[in-house]
């Protein structure tokens, strides 16, 4: 993503507002952080976050939003971030990055319900 763009997505983020982001890590599963605007240089990432990594300054996010690291998802009323990141099921095959989720879940009925 362009600098330019994400100055200026960061620049109409109102303080005080969540927003989510998924997180992407190499060989990993996709995260999700809720991460709050506290000041115009200071961003926390809330405990909720299904990773924990360090607050950020106004810089550090937008190296990371530049590198693709993090990707706005959205602007939060609801938000179970772990729902997004396993799609409601704890069996664990959400783990792999292929759609074979369906065909190891221990959890989950021939219908594709889960028991």
């Amino acid at each position: 993503m362009l600098k330019s763009l994400v100055e200026r997505f960061l620049d109409d983020w109102s303080v005080g507002l969540n927003r989510v982001f998924r997180y992407y890590q190499e060989f990993m599963p996709t995260d999700y952080l809720l991460i709050r605007c506290e000041s115009l240089d200071k961003f926390l990432v809330d405990k909720t976050s299904t990773t924990i990594i360090p607050d950020m300054t106004k810089d550090e996010l937008i190296k990371l939003m530049c590198k693709e690291t993090l990707e706005f998802y959205a602007s939060p009323i609801w938000a179970d971030l772990h729902f997004l990141k396993t799609g409601g099921c704890d069996c664990g095959g959400w783990i792999l990055t292929t759609p074979s989720h369906s065909s190891i879940c221990t959890k989950k009925t021939k219908d594709g319900n889960i028991k």
